[in-house]
């Protein structure tokens, strides 16, 4: 019964969770642009750059995992038995995209 109410009263035409958020003015106003330049809702903007957001969250985790390895177990190139564990970490690494946080 409290989903039928709940329908009537906050009709939505999306499958996803609503929540209001506030952003600066300036910022509303560069989304808006954009979104409507690529020709997608605001929510969609959001929506994807929130995920973009937790993929680089994600792999920052993996490369602090990484290097907690490299600390705990030290960068041994010359021992055959560690070196190919650095090998796959470094060839990991070279196929990620790298975002230069010091640039923003």
């Amino acid at each position: 019964m409290d989903t039928l109410l709940d329908e009537k009263v906050l009709p939505s035409n999306t499958h996803g969770m609503k929540f209001a958020i506030s952003v600066p003015d300036d910022v509303f106003q560069a989304v808006e642009a954009q979104a409507q330049k690529m020709g997608i809702s605001r929510s969609q903007f959001f929506a994807d750059a929130a995920r973009r957001h937790l993929d680089d969250l994600s792999l920052a985790a993996e490369i602090d995992e990484i290097n907690d390895f490299v600390a705990r177990f030290g960068d041994n190139t010359t021992d055959p038995e560690s070196s190919w564990v650095l090998e796959a970490g470094r060839r990991t690494l070279r196929a990620s995209e790298w975002i230069d946080d010091e640039s923003e």
